[in-house]
């Protein structure tokens, strides 16, 4: 009787183990591959698109521009997220972006 108790806890012992480490293998393995899913997807989406730039507008000081993206074989949505750029951090963000030279208006 205490050998079938013992070859149990064992057992269970067993299960929990290959539990945990199945859980430490997939919490690695799940996010990578999805990351390597979503990179080669925005990779072939970057090949076939084309972005084009409209006029730039400009009026007290505070201009907008309008961008255009097409790809012929996207047949979704696209998400742009459009943000403020205060000039403290113009000199900053040209090490990432291009700056472009917005005219000068004349001040009052």
């Amino acid at each position: 009787m205490d050998d079938v108790v013992e070859d149990m806890i064992v057992l269970i012992a067993v299960v929990i183990i290959g539990l945990v480490i199945a859980s430490f293998a997939f919490s690695y393995f799940v996010p990578k591959i999805s990351f390597s899913n979503a990179e080669s997807l925005s990779n072939s989406m970057a090949s076939s698109m084309s972005v084009s730039n409209g006029p730039l507008l400009v009026s007290g000081g505070e201009g907008s521009a309008l961008f255009e993206a097409y790809d012929p074989s996207y047949n979704y949505n696209y998400t742009v997220i459009a943000f403020v750029e205060p000039s403290s951090y113009a000199s900053s963000v040209g090490l990432v972006t291009l700056l472009p030279q917005l005219p000068r208006l004349p001040s009052k």
